[in-house]
């Protein structure tokens, strides 16, 4: 890849990638729940070999998903 190709490219921070145990620590859910959700609401995850990760924007995703509001 050439460094103009490079530069263009979006660069991810590790700061950026969520385990899914990290997210459900968060949410105060098991990681099994954590990938429902996911599906359910038709949520992309990453899998690298056999460990499962969440990109933050699609963490925040899922938060304006299920949020819920009351009157």
């Amino acid at each position: 890849m050439s460094n103009s190709k490079r530069s263009q490219s979006t660069k991810i921070s590790r700061s950026s990638i969520l385990t899914i145990e990290e997210v459900g620590a968060a949410l105060s859910v098991s990681p099994q729940d954590v990938k429902k959700l996911f599906r359910k609401h038709k949520i992309p995850l990453l899998k690298v070999g056999h460990k499962i990760r969440v990109s933050e924007l699609d963490y925040q995703t899922l938060l304006e998903k299920i949020k819920v509001y009351y009157e």
